[in-house]
């Protein structure tokens, strides 16, 4: 009789087993602890101590989040401020490295300068650049040849929660800035 129970319960772990990677591999059984991205799929997601990492792709878009919780306002306000000085230096003029007749900085073409927006939506903030970057998804491109993607660069807080997102959002150069921004502005947590 024993042997019969025990049967039993490994057979109702297998079938439970099955049920479980079947639904979820059809996206059934939703993990709730990433943000909801519209027509992505999530890749990968690795938690660390104060943050989580997550990846999603789309065709040949590429969208990653950070999510750093357990933040007062002030302190997601300074996380966020930090990387718009970091951007905003990458792109101020530079003095050049050999001055000369022809220019003594080097300046970016305002065509390819970060455009800064921020809006509110509800009781979250988004704050967001769009730029443009080169194959290795490096920053700083100032010329026409040395595009491979547009970027979006983002940030959202919510004050229902204290947490903040970053957002990197890199999708081929057909698409525009606008539909870029419509997938940023209806993320949700």
């Amino acid at each position: 009789m024993k042997s019969l129970n025990k049967n039993i319960l490994i057979f109702v772990i297998i079938i439970i087993t099955i049920f479980l990677i079947f639904f979820s591999h059809l996206g059934v059984l939703e993990n709730n602890s990433s943000i909801r991205v519209k027509n992505f799929e999530l890749i990968s997601e690795e938690k660390g101590a104060y943050s989580t990492n997550y990846a999603y792709s789309s065709n040949d878009s590429i969208l990653k989040v950070n999510k750093i919780g357990g933040l007062e306002k002030e302190a997601r306000k300074r996380v966020i401020e930090e990387e718009i000085i970091n951007i905003e230096g990458i792109y101020s003029n530079q003095f050049s490295p050999y001055p000369g007749e022809l220019s003594n900085e080097i300046v970016c073409n305002p065509k390819f300068k970060p455009i800064y927006q921020e809006k509110e939506i509800g009781n979250c903030n988004y704050q967001y650049y769009f730029l443009y970057t080169n194959e290795r998804f490096g920053l700083g491109v100032c010329d026409e040849q040395s595009i491979m993607y547009k970027y979006l660069l983002g940030w959202f807080s919510c004050e229902s929660n204290k947490e903040v997102y970053t957002i990197n959002y890199f999708a081929p150069t057909e698409f525009s800035f606008e539909e870029m921004e419509k997938i940023f502005l209806e993320l949700k947590y």
